[in-house]
């Protein structure tokens, strides 16, 4: 540092906030002691299409956890913190192996398949 030099150093916010896949996101009164359930409810709880096993707690030293949530992993929430939470990757048609995916029409009802010309 040196002569002038300035260091800021942000109040504590007294917010956690939640934002994603949830009825009602937005920025809640941090309460000590309180879990990631907790602001989830707060902020409506998971719409249908949440992830909920990917949310996301970013602190407010910019350090992130993203593990899968479980009754044995609970991450702790910071004043500041904010909670993200994911919506579901859509499920892609899944299709059967060797089916045939040219573009050829299907015959016309009642009429062969087209063979070979001349033949």
């Amino acid at each position: 540092m040196q002569d002038g030099d300035r260091i800021f150093v942000p109040l504590n916010p007294g917010t956690v906030e939640v934002r994603g896949a949830v009825r009602d996101p937005g920025v809640f009164e941090y309460l000590k002691g309180k879990d990631l359930s907790y602001y989830i409810e707060q902020a409506g709880s998971y719409r249908r299409d949440a992830e909920k096993s990917r949310v996301m707690v970013v602190y407010p030293n910019g350090s992130a956890t993203r593990k899968r949530i479980s009754n044995f992993f609970r991450p702790e929430i910071l004043s500041g913190s904010v909670i993200e939470v994911p919506v579901k990757e859509p499920k892609l048609p899944r299709t059967r192996p060797g089916k045939n995916d040219t573009d050829e029409k299907p015959a016309e009802e009642g009429m062969p398949p087209a063979g070979p010309k001349g033949k």
